[in-house]
């Protein structure tokens, strides 16, 4: 977006748009790790403390890994992929 400032410059600016997340913050299609964490517990109807003391960690680790912020460690993957029922890792997009 060109953005005029006064009528001799003008100021060019760009932003990267995120990607739309529903309001109850349920993906379709999951892409990341954390997407998929986050559709597999709104699948079971869990909350996010649930879901961290099965991993175990702490509820804002969980919101990090769901909202792409973070990623689980190697020492979490085996408790990722028990959870999940399959490896994120595996899936080719």
């Amino acid at each position: 977006m060109v953005v005029e400032l006064l009528p001799f410059s003008t100021l060019e600016v760009s932003v990267k748009i995120p990607k739309k997340v529903p309001q109850n913050g349920y993906l379709a299609n999951p892409l990341t790790i954390g997407e998929h964490i986050r559709k597999a517990r709104i699948d079971r109807n869990l909350f996010q403390e649930a879901v961290a003391a099965l991993f175990p960690i702490s509820e804002s680790a969980l919101s990090k890994w769901e909202n792409n912020k973070a990623v689980p460690s190697k020492a979490h993957m085996p408790c990722v992929i028990s959870f999940l029922g399959f490896d994120p890792l595996s899936i080719n997009h």
